[in-house]
């Protein structure tokens, strides 16, 4: 799953945040793979993409969520946490 850091403001210097996960219903090693990443924008940049490897564990679980934060902007960035969701690809049990 790819993921989308976008940054607003003044962009005549470069900066950097460090996203990681932070809670939700998904769990690592067995939903995705990921523990942290700092991400570095170049100089006028404004987006950067975050790769989060999404996992099957060939069960049926039902969709799951993970939080992933913002955290340690340089500069006087504003950062915050958002969630996304991780849709299950099983199908559910025959009952």
């Amino acid at each position: 799953m790819t993921i989308t850091v976008n940054r607003f403001g003044n962009l005549s210097n470069g900066a950097t945040v460090t996203v990681a996960p932070s809670g939700g219903t998904a769990v690592a090693g067995v939903n995705y793979k990921f523990s942290s990443t700092v991400v570095r924008f170049k100089a006028n940049q404004s987006s950067a993409a975050v790769i989060v490897p999404v996992l099957d564990d060939k069960k049926y679980n039902g969709n799951t969520t993970l939080k992933l934060s913002l955290s340690d902007p340089t500069t006087h960035a504003v950062y915050g946490t958002t969630t996304i969701t991780i849709q299950e690809k099983d199908r559910p049990p025959l009952v």
